[in-house]
C-alpha cells in the first residue's frame, strides 16, 4: 500500500517519500553522541541538501509520522552517501533505534528540510547551541565560504562530552550545563564575557528554554531582533525524541 502511494505521488514529490540506505559505519564521538554513516543508490532520489538541514529517519510506526530529524554533517547526493549525527537523548524511538544501530542494518529516510542555515553577508556567525546541535553547526562551518568568521559555543550534559567538538575538528567552544543552576546559565556566562560585530547574526539552536533565555539576553544587550535565527531541537518532558 505504501508503494503505491509513494508511486502515485506527482515526481516533484517523490523526493521526500522514504527512500532505503545502509548503514556502512557508526562512530561514536562521546557517551550518547554518534556518527552514522548511511549509504545506498535510494539516497540519490533524495532532496538538494543545504548545510543545516535535517533529515527525517523512520524511527516508529509509519511515513511521515514515525519520522525523527536529524542532521547530516555531510551529504554526497550523487554518490549516495550521508553522515548523521545522532545525539540519544533519552529513551524514545528516534534514540532506542540509533542505540541499536549496527552496521549493515538499514535506515528509511527522506528529506531534507528545514529553513536554518548561514544567512550571507555579515561579517561574524555565532552560533550557540548543545549536543544535539553538533551535526547541523558540523555542516555549516563546513560548508562556509573562505574567510567567514564563524565562532560560538555548545554547551554539554556533563564533562564527558568536554570533547565532541574537538573530536568533530570543529573551532567552536564547549562549555558543561551547570546542575545547580538553570541549563541555559553556561551559555549565558559566555556571552557575557564576549564582545561581537556590530552586524553579527546568532543562531540559537538546542534547547528551547535556552534559546528563550539567550534570546533575553541578547536583545537586552541591543541586538536586533533581525539577527536572530532561533531553531528548537528539543524541550524537556519531549517523550518522543
Amino acid at each position: 500500500m505504501a508503494s503505491s502511494l509513494i508511486a502515485g505521488l506527482p515526481s516533484a514529490l517523490r523526493v521526500f517519500a522514504p527512500q532505503r540506505g545502509v548503514v556502512t559505519a557508526i562512530n561514536d564521538l562521546a557517551p550518547r553522541l554518534r556518527a552514522v554513516t548511511v549509504e545506498g543508490p535510494g539516497l540519490r532520489a533524495l532532496g538538494d541538501f543545504t548545510p543545516g538541514q535535517q533529515v527525517s529517519v523512520l524511527a516508529t510506526g509509519s511515513w511521515p509520522a514515525g519520522g525523527r530529524h536529524y542532521s547530516p554533517r555531510t551529504f554526497d547526493r550523487q554518490a549516495g552517501r550521508l553522515e548523521l549525527y545522532a545525539y540519544l537523548h533519552g529513551n524514545g524511538p528516534g534514540s532506542a533505534l540509533f542505540a541499536g544501530l549496527e552496521v549493515g542494518d538499514e535506515l528509511s529516510l527522506w528529506g531534507p528540510g528545514g529553513g536554518f542555515r548561514l544567512t550571507p553577508g555579515p561579517s561574524q556567525h555565532v552560533l550557540l547551541g548543545d549536543e544535539t546541535n553538533l551535526g547541523c553547526f558540523a555542516s555549516m562551518i563546513d560548508h562556509a565560504p573562505a574567510g567567514t568568521s564563524i565562532i560560538g559555543a555548545l554547551d554539554v550534559v556533563d564533562a564527558q562530552h568536554g570533547g565532541i567538538c574537538q573530536a568533530a575538528g570543529l573551532e567552536l567552544e564547549t562549555v558543561v550545563r551547570p546542575t545547580d543552576a538553570p541549563p541555559e546559565h553556561a551559555l549565558l556566562r559566555w556571552l557575557e564575557t564576549r564582545t561581537f560585530a556590530d552586524d553579527a547574526v546568532f543562531y540559537l539552536a538546542g534547547r528551547v528554554g535556552t534559546i528563550q533565555a539567550l534570546r533575553v539576553a541578547l536583545r537586552a544587550r541591543g541586538v536586533d531582533i533581525s539577527r536572530l535565527r532561533p531553531k528548537g531541537f528539543w524541550a524537556e518532558g519531549r517523550a518522543a525524541l
